[in-house]
């Protein structure tokens, strides 16, 4: 069976355009910025700790389409300010990192509230939500209700019904919020 990550990854491949403008909110170990770097124009990638953007640097050494950003993704609206295909968070904190480090509900919602209004009508928003760790739950429950109330967007759940599982959301902006 395979994992979340890698659905997501396939999911990419079959949707993502050479021609795309994406953004990875949070960086991580540059899996995510590997792939959409793979695939599109122009990769910004977010992370606030220099381990983080130290390690997918290294991972992505052959591409020069991607500009790493060390901040706070809540702070996307200070380097993104034009129209984007796709944005992809993959929440919680780095893999064999200081798990005190870690993103969550307030600065996510901030995130998700500013990068929304970049994101071009048929354009990706794919968010993956870890609820095994401390903050986990409170994290999903924040991204679930912001998500119910966007109704400009078609929105697929990979769920695989184990609550310590991650749990995704792949969402296709179908038109601009007119609220």
């Amino acid at each position: 069976m395979r994992n979340t990550n890698e659905l997501i990854h396939d999911y990419l491949k079959e949707h993502v355009q050479d021609d795309w403008i994406c953004v990875d909110m949070t960086c991580g170990h540059g899996f995510d910025t590997l792939e959409l770097a793979k695939l599109s124009k122009k990769v910004f990638s977010f992370d606030i700790q220099q381990q983080a953007i130290d390690s997918a640097k290294e991972k992505t050494k052959p591409f020069n389409n991607i500009d790493y950003i060390l901040d706070d993704h809540q702070h996307v609206n200070n380097y993104i300010d034009f129209f984007i295909h796709c944005a992809i968070f993959n929440l919680g904190y780095l893999p064999n990192g200081n798990k005190k480090i870690k993103t969550n509900s307030e600065s996510t919602l901030i995130a998700l509230s500013k990068i929304n209004r970049w994101i071009r009508v048929n354009g990706l928003l794919i968010i993956t939500c870890y609820r095994g760790h401390p903050g986990g739950i409170n994290e999903y429950n924040t991204v679930l209700e912001w998500l119910n109330h966007q109704l400009n967007y078609d929105i697929t759940t990979l769920d695989y019904g184990n609550k310590t599982a991650p749990i995704a959301f792949i969402c296709r902006k179908k038109s601009f919020d007119s609220r």
